[in-house]
């Protein structure tokens, strides 16, 4: 019976979040069309039902869904890499003190470093197709790799002791003790560098225009004043980083309980 109870408690608490979140965001659509009407000029700031209408429009053509497409596929090999790289130095860093000494500061100097510096370097090294993929990879690598870093260093040396007492084997060392203390702040940082992955693979897409990319549609709806067009594209930037933020926790979550 507490258990129904607490089932329903739960429940009831996520339908009033819900709702609550609801109207937040009908307030938010509502300032959004005042403000369109007093100063939007149809120009400046379109209207929500004229962006909606945008957005419906583009998603019925076919080079739309292939630049979302190509954009999606930057971003998620770009992450990728940034979590390969940056948890391959924090392990590194682990097991050998001098190595982590060693890549401080080029870590500090790309977490440092605006991305627009990045992409105008950048453009000297790499091909404009794998842009985006090398800059979101650079972003997503110092956000994971000082979060394992620092769970690494925070690793309970009792439990490493107890299980070398036990002759744990090194493979079962790192399965058993070590991983399950630092997944959770892996898992943190795999889920805020996501959004640093889309946030500078667009800017880089805006910037060195590969032919099918979302920041490249953004770009030419800016130079040719399309407004309602670049709030569709904005739009549709955020709703696949949601989606896949959203999925991301949910596939993460499982490999934690697990």
């Amino acid at each position: 019976m507490n258990n129904s109870i607490i089932k329903n408690k739960t429940g009831s608490d996520k339908l009033r979040k819900a709702v609550r979140s609801l109207l937040f965001a009908a307030v938010w659509v509502a300032l959004w069309q005042l403000a369109a009407a007093l100063f939007g000029n149809g120009v400046l700031l379109p209207t929500p039902l004229v962006v909606a209408r945008t957005l419906v429009k583009l998603a019925r053509t076919a080079v739309f869904w292939r630049s979302a497409g190509f954009s999606l596929l930057r971003v998620t090999a770009g992450f990728f890499f940034g979590v390969a790289a940056g948890t391959c130095l924090a392990a590194l860093g682990g097991v050998c003190e001098p190595a982590e000494v060693f890549f401080r500061p080029v870590i500090s100097l790309v977490r440092a470093t605006p991305v627009a510096s990045f992409i105008v370097l950048a453009v000297l090294w790499v091909k404009t197709d794998a842009m985006p993929v090398f800059i979101s990879a650079l972003m997503v690598l110092p956000v994971v790799s000082d979060a394992v870093s620092k769970s690494i260093n925070a690793c309970d040396p009792e439990l490493t002791q107890m299980a070398k007492a036990f002759s744990l084997s090194r493979p079962r060392l790192i399965f058993r003790v070590l991983i399950p203390q630092i997944l959770p702040d892996f898992l943190a940082a795999c889920t805020s560098g996501l959004g640093f992955a889309w946030k500078s693979a667009v800017a880089a897409e805006v910037l060195v225009m590969p032919r099918w990319a979302l920041g490249t549609r953004l770009r030419n709806a800016r130079s040719l004043i399309e407004t309602p067009e670049l709030f569709a594209l904005t739009a549709v930037v955020i709703i696949f980083s949601v989606i896949i933020e959203k999925l991301l926790i949910f596939l993460l979550g499982r490999v934690n309980r697990r």
